[in-house]
């Protein structure tokens, strides 16, 4: 395992690259980074709360959220090691918007035994919707690249991406972005978008 993954909207890229991290929903209220109109599902009552203060990232991009969403989305790969080794970051072994844990479980899911249950067949990669949490914010320091859903994502988004940079106090050391459909994509991380899905929504 030497790479995860977060899936975000390509609408919220400039402000991640602004703020050189992907921040927990807590961290963007503590530096005021505008929220979406449409919110994130955060599960049961009282879970936004508890989880508000982690970033979320995954061992493997889930398709099955991925091929729920109509806007077009881009996908950050960070090095495994330096994600999962920092300090407070716990290891669910589902989505954390299921009622399968409470709370209190899933902020006690920490340590080497919590990140094994992720992988319920050893032999495999195969880690399904477990979610890694990040305390605060995952670093854009800690990216080895990025994908976008398509080609017109990519072309756009670049653009943007290049004039937050500018504007940035960091400016992370990132490999050029590459749309999901080319030869560079598939073979370059083992992580990609679900061929069936399209982006129907393009906000910009």
């Amino acid at each position: 395992m030497r790479y995860v993954c977060h899936v975000t909207p390509c609408h919220r890229l400039p402000d991640i690259f602004v703020q050189g991290a992907v921040l927990s929903f807590n961290e963007r209220r503590r530096r005021r980074v505008a929220e979406d109109k449409q919110s994130h599902y955060w599960g049961p009552t009282g879970r936004k709360e508890a989880l508000g203060g982690f970033a979320l990232c995954s061992f493997m991009p889930s398709w099955g959220l991925i091929q729920g969403h109509q806007d077009e989305l881009a996908m950050f790969i960070f090095d495994a090691e330096t994600v999962c080794c920092r300090p407070g970051t716990l290891f669910c072994s589902t989505n954390t918007a299921r009622s399968m844990y409470s709370d209190e479980e899933i902020l006690a899911m920490s340590g080497v035994a919590s990140l094994d249950a992720c992988f319920p067949n050893p032999d495999t990669y195969q880690a399904g919707d477990s979610e890694i949490l990040v305390p605060g914010a995952v670093p854009l320091t800690a990216a080895k690249g990025m994908l976008f859903c398509d080609q017109d994502a990519y072309d756009f988004w670049s653009v943007k991406i290049d004039q937050a940079l500018a504007m940035a106090d960091t400016k992370p050391d990132l490999p050029p972005p590459i749309p999901s459909e080319t030869d560079a994509a598939r073979g370059l991380w083992g992580l990609r978008f679900p061929g069936n899905w399209r982006a129907t929504r393009r906000q910009r």
